[in-house]
């Protein structure tokens, strides 16, 4: 079993496209990267390293990027926190992909299924010092991108 979060961003000033692979629309070899790393937070880093790299080959904007770069943390950070609740060894891949105008970044991982589309985001209540830590991974991700898609494969 597997879960694909794809995570979407259009880039300021250029058509949105659908990425899908083995089509015509879909990225040519070079406009596409993928890592395939463990359910570890260190690993956080690697996926962040290859997603400046591909943006800079890329000519992605900086502002575009710095909104992906805090929804792919997050979301690859809460898979590593909450998806393998029984521990163990684990993988997680992480496809980029990108076509004019739009980064598609796609994540699939093995562990419990959670729907970040589907879960109720609590409202901002008060300021931060009054608020629990944690929680707002979701609010960042639904602020920052421009589409979430969930996707369960058995």
């Amino acid at each position: 079993m597997t879960d694909g979060c794809r995570i979407a961003s259009r880039l300021p000033a250029v058509s949105c496209a659908t990425v899908t692979n083995g089509t015509p629309d879909g990225p040519s070899p070079d406009q596409s990267a993928s890592i395939t790393v463990t359910n570890a937070l260190t690993e956080v880093s690697r996926v962040a390293a290859l997603l400046d790299a591909f943006a800079a080959a890329h000519g992605v904007p900086q502002g575009a990027l710095n909104d992906v770069q805090v929804a792919v943390d997050e979301a690859v950070s809460n898979i590593v926190r909450h998806a393998f609740p029984g521990g163990g060894a684990h993988l997680i891949r992480v496809d980029l992909s990108l076509v004019p105008g739009r980064l598609t970044i796609r994540l699939e991982d093995d562990g419990v299924p959670f729907d970040p589309t589907a879960a109720v985001v609590a409202p901002s209540a008060g300021g931060l010092d009054e608020r629990p830590v944690g929680g707002l991974g979701l609010l960042f991700m639904r602020t920052l991108l421009d589409d979430m898609v969930y996707r369960r494969e058995e």
